[in-house]
């Protein structure tokens, strides 16, 4: 399990008593595993998807995140 977490969004999260809600979901981990059959699986969460049912700083938040730690998988996956 890896963790990825960019400290300006966190900040931008943090920084708003109401938004710290989400803190929980923090940082963004990303999973790579292996089941019985020797397949190799990525698992993350969608967070842009999470984040729309917030709203607002949480949503533009989560989309941005969501958004780098595509690239990032993208760059370790090819």
């Amino acid at each position: 399990v890896f963790e990825i977490c960019h400290p300006d969004h966190a900040g931008r999260i943090l920084e708003a008593s109401e938004e710290r809600l989400v803190s929980s979901l923090m940082p963004c981990r990303i999973a790579v595993y292996e089941d019985a059959e020797g397949k190799t699986f990525v698992s993350r969460m969608n967070s842009g998807l999470m984040g729309k049912m917030f709203g607002g700083l949480i949503a533009d938040v989560m989309a941005d995140a969501s958004r780098e730690s595509e690239e990032i998988s993208k760059v370790i996956l090819e």
